[in-house]
């Protein structure tokens, strides 16, 4: 998380404008997922998926299909703890991703 509030990370690197947020998004996915595991509630579920949906309505490089797939993966991970909260998380986010 310090790689993202240097600023020195922008000037020195001349990296593009959405890197870093991307980056940051992605990083909060997998610190929501961790947490996901321990304790199961619909924010840390939302915390998990909905940053992929932001980079897969930013980047052209993160399509809907692997958004879909990470999605579908988890749930079969978490089928006997967490389905349904999962599924009404997913089903919110893609629907948000493909409108």
């Amino acid at each position: 998380m310090l790689y993202l509030l240097s600023p020195a990370t922008m000037i020195l690197h001349n990296e593009l404008f959405y890197t870093t947020f991307i980056t940051m998004g992605m990083l909060i996915s997998c610190d929501s997922l961790l947490r996901f595991g321990k304790k199961q509630n619909y924010w840390l579920a939302l915390g998990f998926l909905l940053p992929l949906a932001i980079a897969c309505l930013t980047r052209s490089m993160y399509n809907i299909a692997w958004l879909i797939v990470i999605a579908l993966v988890a749930i079969i991970y978490y089928r006997r703890t967490a389905l349904m909260m999962l599924t009404v998380v997913s089903v919110g986010c893609i629907i948000l991703t493909v409108s």
